[in-house]
């Protein structure tokens, strides 16, 4: 039975436009730098302690890198500055990745990337949200090969922000928050090469792949409600609102990182024996298998409907990130 996450309601993820990353320290508009020039008599230990204290009472809530500006209480910008360092140190970090069209346009940048993220060594706990892209291996070849040169030839958006990860040296803990967005096969290989690289480079990596359903099953949900509601021409409409009478009821995420880990003996000789040769991870149909289902229930059922084949999934993961370590030349971090 798979591991049921603590219901985390999502909100509804439009993909940001980031012409710039607002990640910076709004110092204190008051003119009394009182409060600064004691703490600046304290070393920086004694002052580490204190920004811990500031920050205390937020610990377990996430700071947003997209959004977030961290109002400081010092008029020192040098203060400020430590202030937000002991953020990034002690709280989770998290960061929503954009539609990879977005950076083939040369609109945005890297969320990570470090000239637009101060302090961004010091990130220990990351949370990723992001939408799944729907792309098939099978739509770029027969081999892994093929898949990983067209990748960084002609497409290296695909994984361009997943590679920054790769860059922070003290992560300790990577989160994916994925909203399932495929309704036939299962998108693996944009992130896998990075959190098989992860743990390689740290055994002690902590990693969980959590799953939801919400954006893409409320529309249709609202679509259907309006549809037996009686609005007129309901199926020629886009963005309905729901119904106040039949809401759709989020699922929030559903932690399935059993998905992900190494896979074992019986997973490859299970695939030798019945999936040789597939390279393509199929979905259950969540559409109509799990609308009508509770919220609890559907995050109770989530790991079942992401791959049919959790075992080809595992072992898909494993023998690509082979491929993709001869192909980008090794260890990367």
């Amino acid at each position: 039975m798979p591991k049921e996450a603590t219901p985390i309601t999502p909100i509804n993820m439009a993909l940001p436009i980031r012409l710039s990353l607002p990640c910076d320290v709004v110092p204190s508009p008051s003119n009394d730098t009182t409060i600064d020039h004691l703490l600046e008599r304290f070393p920086r230990e004694l002052r580490d302690i204190v920004y811990f204290y500031l920050i205390h009472d937020d610990l377990s809530v996430p700071f947003n890198l997209n959004e977030e500006r961290l109002q400081s209480p010092f008029a020192d910008p040098a203060l400020s500055a430590e202030l937000l360092e002991a953020v990034f140190t002690h709280r989770p970090c998290r960061v929503t990745f954009c539609d990879p069209q977005l950076l083939e346009s040369g609109r945005v940048t890297p969320a990570l990337r470090g000239d637009n993220l101060p302090h961004r060594d010091c990130i220990r706990n990351l949370i990723v949200r992001v939408r799944e892209p729907s792309r098939k291996v099978s739509h770029y070849g027969d081999a892994f090969e093929q898949l990983e040169r067209f990748c960084a030839t002609r497409s290296n958006k695909i994984r361009q922000e997943w590679d920054e990860i790769l860059t922070l040296p003290r992560l300790e803990s990577l989160t994916i928050e994925l909203q399932k967005w495929g309704t036939e096969s299962f998108t693996w290989f944009n992130f896998s090469p990075i959190l098989y690289q992860l743990r390689e480079h740290n055994p002690r990596m902590q990693s969980k792949l959590l799953v939801s359903f919400d954006e893409i099953m409320e529309p249709e949900w609202n679509l259907q409600a309006n549809m037996e509601a009686g609005v007129a021409d309901a199926e020629l409409m886009r963005d309905l609102s729901p119904v106040p009478d039949d809401p759709y009821l989020p699922m929030g995420y559903a932690d399935v990182s059993e998905l992900i880990e190494a896979p074992t003996k019986e997973d490859y000789a299970y695939v030798e024996e019945h999936l040789h040769g597939l390279t393509d991870v199929k979905s259950r149909d969540f559409m109509s298998g799990l609308m009508a289902e509770t919220p609890s229930h559907r995050r109770l059922l989530a790991q079942h409907y992401v791959a049919k084949e959790p075992p080809l999934l595992r072992v898909l993961m494993a023998e690509h990130y082979k491929v993709y370590t001869r192909i980008n030349g090794g260890d990367r971090i």
